[in-house]
């Protein structure tokens, strides 16, 4: 288990937490303290872990032991700079006095090493409870689940996995433990679905329905951002599977945004803060929002119509329609760097939902 000085330093907002009461399933913020274990546990499949599907653990490889050097790399560097990430964004009302865990109902942090002090004295000093593991899993280089929350609904516990293979000190994987602890924070559609922030929208590209983040903060800033003042909100994804779907933002319209689904690049971006702030339970420091460039002022079309349409796109800064090779590369659409245009050819045809290179 890490020492109190290991702990991240958060700023607090001044007013105190008037709620000690926890309840099961659920999580949260502040300074973390975290703790270590390597026992075996059954471990989700996707980056976020429900309890009705669990992934099958491949056999033990080399690359996936938990060496020393992977320990030191996830307790000293990925955790501690994820932890900052959060940290220098989000302020929370701290927590008087000890808060102990209760022995039921803790889902997935029950399969961690949970010591047996948080139940009996509890914890003092800690805005989140961070229950660690390195476990190899298939599918997911990552995934985190909530446990715990204050009788306000904030998260105050919950587990995160971090597969050992192919782990490295590298801001990839920084960003890999961020969008985890995002989502003990509580940004999933149980987390935020507590504090009634959803909304259903229909007829959207040809879909009967998306689920949207309709809270005010987020509606606004949607509205603002794409220059498109009728949108009801910020859609999530419903595409991916189960830990996927509804648990992030849609993919397709929030590209390289830290709880997109898919983290390659991540910008900690300005809809992620106002998510949390409309639970209720965080201040977000906007100042620190990093720019997302993905559909800025695109106006509502983008948002509204399909990508490709008889093969055109409006957009073509942001979609592409020509492969491309090693000589040919191609301005990414922030132009901050060179990428390519990958198109694949499927023998059998979608169905029709997933037509036009599977984005909706």
């Amino acid at each position: 288990m890490c020492r109190a000085e290991d702990r991240a330093r958060c700023r607090r907002t001044p007013s105190p937490h008037k709620t000690r009461r926890v309840s099961g399933p659920r999580s949260a913020s502040r300074c973390l303290r975290r703790t270590w274990t390597t026992r075996r546990s059954t471990a989700p499949q996707w980056g976020r872990c429900t309890g009705s599907r669990m992934a099958a653990r491949r056999n033990a490889k080399k690359d996936d032991l938990l060496t020393e050097a992977k320990k030191d790399i996830v307790l000293r560097q990925l955790l501690p700079a994820a932890i900052k990430l959060h940290a220098e964004r989000l302020s929370v009302r701290p927590v008087r006095g000890p808060i102990r865990m209760p022995y039921d109902g803790l889902q997935v942090c029950n399969t961690f090493t949970i010591p047996p002090w948080h139940h009996t004295i509890g914890v003092s000093g800690a805005d989140l409870i961070l229950y660690v593991n390195a476990l190899p899993t298939d599918g997911a280089l990552a995934w985190a689940d909530m446990c715990v929350t204050l009788e306000d609904g904030r998260p105050f516990a919950g587990a995160v996995n971090i597969d050992p293979n192919g782990m490295t000190a590298t801001n990839r994987f920084v960003a890999y433990a961020a969008h985890e602890i995002g989502h003990v924070l509580g940004f999933s559609f149980d987390g935020l679905s507590r504090f009634n922030m959803f909304s259903k929208v229909s007829n959207v590209r040809g879909k009967k329905e998306v689920w949207v983040i309709s809270s005010p903060r987020v509606k606004a800033l949607a509205r603002q951002y794409h220059n498109c003042p009728t949108l009801e909100g910020m859609e999530l994804e419903d595409e991916g599977g189960e830990g996927v779907h509804w648990h992030h933002w849609k993919g397709r319209n929030a590209m390289g945004e830290l709880m997109a689904p898919g983290v390659a690049y991540t910008y900690y971006s300005a809809f992620t803060l106002a998510a949390f702030e409309d639970m209720g339970v965080y201040r977000a420091n906007y100042s620190m929002a990093e720019p997302l460039r993905w559909g800025n002022n695109s106006g509502c079309g983008l948002m509204e119509n399909k990508c490709f349409v008889n093969g055109h796109t409006d957009y073509p800064e942001l979609f592409c329609t020509q492969p491309s090779n090693k000589e040919r590369l191609l301005c990414t659409y922030d132009r901050l760097s060179l990428g390519k245009c990958v198109l694949r050819n499927h023998g059998e045809p979608f169905h029709r939902s997933f037509s036009t290179l599977m984005i909706h």
